[in-house]
C-alpha cells in the first residue's frame, strides 16, 4: 500500500496499483485517465525522476502506442507501492 509521499525520492521505483474512480478523480483529463488504467493493467513499473518545489514527486513514461513521454505528478489521492530494486 501507499507510504507517505515524503518518503520517496528520485530514483524510486514504484507501480500505480489502482485507479480510483471518475467521480472521485474528476480533475483527470481523459488521456490522463487512460494512462493510469494502462499503468495498472500492465503493471508497469515507474521511476521518480523529480521532486519539484512543493515536494510532489513526478515520473515520467511512455507506453508501447504513445508518440510521446507522458509526465505525472504522484498525488496522495494516487494508491501505489515502492518496488524493489532487482525487479
Amino acid at each position: 500500500m501507499s507510504d507517505d509521499l515524503s518518503s520517496l525520492h528520485v530514483g524510486d521505483r514504484i507501480r500505480i496499483l489502482a485507479v480510483l474512480s471518475k467521480e472521485v478523480a474528476g480533475y483527470y483529463f481523459e488521456e490522463t485517465w487512460t494512462l493510469y488504467e494502462r499503468l495498472v493493467t500492465e503493471r508497469i513499473v515507474l521511476q521518480i525522476f523529480e521532486i519539484d518545489k512543493l515536494g510532489s514527486p513526478w515520473v515520467r513514461c511512455r507506453v508501447a502506442d504513445s508518440p510521446c513521454d507522458e509526465y505525472l505528478a504522484i498525488s496522495d489521492y494516487d494508491v501505489w507501492e515502492r518496488v524493489a530494486e532487482d525487479i
